[in-house]
């Protein structure tokens, strides 16, 4: 009952209907507390659910609160190795990211692989995307070479699981492009910007939307590369 709901929001979000989709977690949440009581573990889902709405919406502070319910219940009432602790962890990283809180988005990411490991494994998939994460926020800190070795778990744990073609390797492959693009080793970068590019098309098809932004950073990339041989050239 609980994942039909949170799939009814969902559709409302993307349909255009926020007012309903924050109307209809709102009341399935506070029925839930005055039912089963403010911590029952059901509710965290819808926490973690309303609080991803609410970023969306640019509403922070109550994502924030939120995220932090669905992870007190993630720890206290089932358990610090329940499956979904991870994904709850990443999502308040990711928000405190957006609002410049590294130092908190760091613990919290490395706390999101921590959970991920204890209760996947070091190689599932589920990894992917903490470990990606991290190493952006590595690469924007200028820690290059941090990011590089997590990107490269990323894309390692998501071809030995998924396969070399999987769609998910496309956001490693993409960002560790850009950190390749960054510290000018041009050919390793372009190498991966047309990896990224075959893998969308393949998985995704050529009209949709991750193709095409592959395509433009590829093209971005190769415009920024000319212009910096066009300078050194003048100089």
């Amino acid at each position: 009952m609980g994942s039909a709901f949170d799939n009814l929001a969902r559709l409302y979000f993307k349909q255009g209907h926020i007012a309903k989709a924050e109307a209809l977690l709102q009341h399935v949440i506070a029925t839930g507390e005055t039912i089963l009581g403010p911590e029952h573990p059901s509710l965290g889902g819808y926490f973690s659910s309303l609080a991803q709405l609410y970023v969306k919406q640019g509403k922070d502070t109550e994502a924030e609160t939120l995220f932090l319910r669905a992870i007190a219940i993630g720890e206290r009432v089932l358990s610090p190795k329940h499956p979904q602790l991870g994904g709850r962890l990443a999502n308040l990283a990711q928000l405190y990211v957006k609002q410049g809180k590294d130092i908190e988005a760091e613990t919290l990411f490395l706390r999101a692989i921590n959970a991920d490991e204890q209760v996947f494994g070091q190689d599932d998939p589920e990894l992917m995307r903490p470990l990606n994460n991290l190493a952006h926020l590595y690469a924007e800190q200028g820690k290059d070479a941090d990011a590089k070795l997590l990107y490269e778990r990323a894309i390692a744990i998501g071809e030995k699981a998924l396969g070399p073609d999987h769609r998910r390797l496309g956001f490693p492959l993409n960002n560790l492009a850009f950190l390749y693009s960054e510290q000018g080793k041009y050919s390793e970068a372009e190498i991966l910007f047309q990896r990224v590019i075959s893998i969308f098309e393949k998985s995704l098809g050529p009209d949709h939307a991750d193709t095409i932004r592959a395509q433009e950073n590829l093209e971005h990339y190769l415009w920024q590369r000319q212009r910096s041989s066009n300078a050194s050239n003048e100089q």
